[in-house]
């Protein structure tokens, strides 16, 4: 379950799917598996295994822009943004539940920073993070696509599309 065996996981898969992998998909999932042996084969250090996550996430996110980029609009595509919804969703729940029960005076702006609405919540209110604005705009607001109600929202909607294409789930 760690990042290293996941990334090991992705690369077989990459492999036994190759053919259907363009050039662009294969080299980053092979940067992914070269900087991993390389901190493998080098016991790394604290400052080096920060920068060794940031190169591993934005190769992720190069992966995920591929993936929303560049798949035909399919229920294969459905289901993967479907899944990336539900993940979303879930790890926001987690963090929001952990920021109901943190101390009042702890501050949210990581909470906001987190779900990437930070600029979102800025450009509104203009003010340090309260409360109730915070939650509104993380489980209310239908226009951050960062909040709950949003996910909920594109959840349902994958849902009747696929229930239309093939039937009720």
């Amino acid at each position: 379950t760690s990042l290293a065996s996941n990334l090991l996981q992705l690369s077989g898969v990459a492999f036994q799917l190759r053919e259907r992998l363009s050039v662009d998909n294969w080299r980053t999932i092979n940067r992914l598996t070269r900087n991993l042996a390389r901190a493998r084969a080098n016991r790394v250090r604290s400052g080096t295994a920060f920068d060794l996550l940031d190169r591993t996430v934005l190769s992720l996110m190069t992966l995920a822009g591929f993936a929303l980029d560049g798949m035909t609009r399919d229920q294969g595509w459905r289901l993967l943004s479907l899944g990336r919804r539900i993940e979303r969703l879930q790890f926001l729940w987690l963090s929001l539940r952990h920021a109901l029960h943190a101390p009042a005076e702890s501050g949210l702006e990581w909470l906001l920073e987190l779900a990437d609405s930070i600029v979102t919540y800025r450009s509104r209110y203009m003010a340090r993070p309260e409360r109730l604005p915070v939650f509104d705009l993380l489980l209310l607001d239908p226009g951050n696509p960062r909040s709950v109600i949003f996910q909920v929202a594109g959840i349902r909607d994958y849902i009747d599309r696929l229930a239309d294409q093939f039937g009720p789930l």
